[in-house]
């Protein structure tokens, strides 16, 4: 019959004594604020086609918003200026959009209704 070994480890209150120490801190803090950077990886982003974006809107209920409107938008905001992140040029040459272009909803229909 095999012999089972178990090893415990000590958790303490001074870190220093313990064989494992957690620590709590403020989310809010610089040190969090780091680990946050190192355990939340940024992922894909969804994009969007042009006629996308035109369908989501109708679909929130702007009926009205069309491709044209959607293009005199993007042109008079200088949307696909890529330091604004409403998008990005893909290796097919074309546009893509991402949920923070779509997220402008409350702008497009204050300026195109």
């Amino acid at each position: 019959m095999p012999i089972a070994w178990h090893s415990f480890k000590r958790l303490q209150i001074d870190p220093r004594a313990a064989d494992l120490a957690i620590e709590f801190v403020q989310p809010d803090s610089d040190e969090g604020a780091a680990i946050n950077r190192v355990l939340l990886k940024e992922t894909e982003k969804s994009k969007y086609r042009p006629m996308q974006v035109v369908a989501k809107m109708q679909e929130d209920g702007y009926p009205r918003f069309t491709i044209s409107k959607h293009t005199d938008l993007w042109k008079a905001l200088d949307a696909k200026n890529a330091a604004k992140g409403y998008g990005v040029e893909i290796l097919d040459g074309q546009w893509y959009w991402y949920e923070t272009w779509i997220d402008l909803r409350p702008v497009s229909s204050s300026i195109f209704g």
